[in-house]
């Protein structure tokens, strides 16, 4: 209930409204979703991305949506972020920029502090706020751990291709077959 105060406040993701209530980690959330969605994890601030990658999106796209472009291999685009993008973003990612998504898990201050470094103009150097208000879409991002949607809902809304680019399967019934195979995935 605390964290979901703090979220109506801040519009922060539930995930960071736990962090801010102090009932969990960063850490422990990026772990949590890379073991679910059989996803790696990357630090976006330790690899030296190009101009020419993060010139693929609008820079507003990113601060809002609250991930950043890595690095791209041929027509498969990289990508580094605290949750889950919502099938409509994944979407706009992709006519944008010609590319299939693949997401890499981060914490929410690592994309942050990257998005601060590639793009310092578009932040308050006091208060490293976004200097323009974020959209209503970004407040209902149908996402996992994004501001009043549960997962469930989320998961529902999911198209089947996004589906199959975060790794959920059709019939979650058997959650340890769906265990197993996100552990093989990853390894």
């Amino acid at each position: 209930q605390e964290a979901l105060k703090i979220q109506e406040k801040t519009g922060d993701m539930l995930g960071e409204a736990l962090v801010k209530a102090g009932y969990t980690t960063e850490t422990e959330i990026a772990k949590t979703l890379c073991a679910q969605f059989a996803k790696p994890f990357v630090n976006p601030s330790r690899y030296e991305i190009s101009k020419e990658i993060l010139n693929l999106l609008p820079p507003k796209l990113m601060v809002e949506q609250s991930f950043i472009p890595i690095d791209k291999f041929g027509n498969l685009l990289v990508i580094a972020m605290a949750g889950l993008l919502d099938a409509q973003t994944i979407s706009q990612v992709q006519k944008i920029t010609s590319c299939e998504v693949e997401i890499y898990i981060t914490t929410s201050s690592d994309v942050k502090q990257a998005l601060r470094g590639s793009f310092p103009d578009l932040f308050d150097p006091i208060t490293l706020q976004p200097k323009f208000e974020t959209t209503q879409a970004h407040q209902k991002t149908a996402a996992v751990g994004a501001v009043n949607v549960p997962v469930a809902k989320a998961r529902e809304e999911m198209s089947s291709t996004t589906r199959e680019l975060v790794g959920i399967a059709e019939d979650e019934s058997d959650w340890e077959a769906l265990f197993e195979e996100a552990e093989q995935n990853v390894m």
